[in-house]
């Protein structure tokens, strides 16, 4: 159940929801570099700057921009994560796709919200709160979670403060609450070719999981890191999230699940 391979690509899918709606979504378990088991502060999700920016051989500040509007990013220096490097190189990412993002926020009205689901380094994120709309960011990877987070401290006060962005990764009810690794192939550029490990309460899921990584090791992928999946609607419910009432969502996710 939990052990499918699992790529993470570029498609976007954007779902204009009502915040009823929005209870109800349940999304495909995404990964983390790390387990994020912490008690959040009641001021969830926002960031509190200064945020020690790591610049260096690991990460570098792009000049983004799209329309009228510019700012700046921080993000992989390596070529492995394609959206830094698409950044580093052209300053935008997914015109089509973004375009698409704005128009569904514009259609719902300036009080529409967008829920960032695999935020990566913040690219939609930034891009709607540049654009006055209040962002739910969630983004498992450690790096590209605290890049967002850097990100946002180079944004004006404003911008900083329409968005919340939490280290979750979100699954449906059934991995809701599930250990999960995330192994991928050094040799893999566009972090594409990667491998979820779950293990949940099922009887077999443990023995599976361990036949799955006995085989990944024998191919050359390594272990990336672990998290616990979370379901969206049970963040709702348990007060973690908070969606206003009658906001109207757009929600933005990554990758073919």
């Amino acid at each position: 159940m939990g052990n499918r391979a699992r790529p993470r690509g570029c498609c976007v899918r954007l779902l204009a929801l009502s915040f009823v709606a929005a209870l109800l979504l349940s999304l495909t378990s995404m990964i983390s570099l790390f387990d994020m088991q912490l008690i959040l502060p009641p001021s969830i999700g926002s960031v509190k700057c200064p945020v020690r920016i790591p610049l260096g051989k690991k990460t570098s500040v792009a000049k983004a921009k799209f329309g009228k509007k510019a700012w700046k990013m921080v993000v992989h220096a390596s070529g492995k994560n394609e959206m830094s490097r698409t950044l580093r190189q052209s300053g935008s990412w997914n015109n089509k796709a973004s375009r698409r993002v704005l128009a569904a926020l514009k259609a719902l009205g300036p009080r529409s919200m967008l829920v960032d689901v695999g935020a990566n380094v913040g690219w939609y994120t930034l891009l709607a709160a540049q654009r006055h709309h209040h962002v739910l960011a969630f983004e498992a990877s450690a790096e590209s979670y605290s890049l967002l987070r850097a990100s946002l401290c180079l944004a004006p006060r404003k911008v900083r403060g329409l968005v919340r962005v939490l280290p979750y990764a979100l699954g449906n009810h059934e991995l809701h609450g599930a250990t999960c690794e995330l192994w991928r192939h050094p040799n893999d550029a566009k972090g594409g070719d990667t491998h979820n490990i779950c293990v949940d309460d099922s009887p077999n899921s443990k023995r599976v999981a361990d036949a799955t990584v006995r085989r990944l090791r024998t191919s050359g992928f390594q272990r990336e890191g672990m998290t616990r999946v979370r379901a969206l609607d049970e963040l709702i419910g348990s007060g973690i999230v908070d969606i206003p009432q009658h906001t109207p969502v757009v929600v933005k996710l990554d990758g073919t699940f």
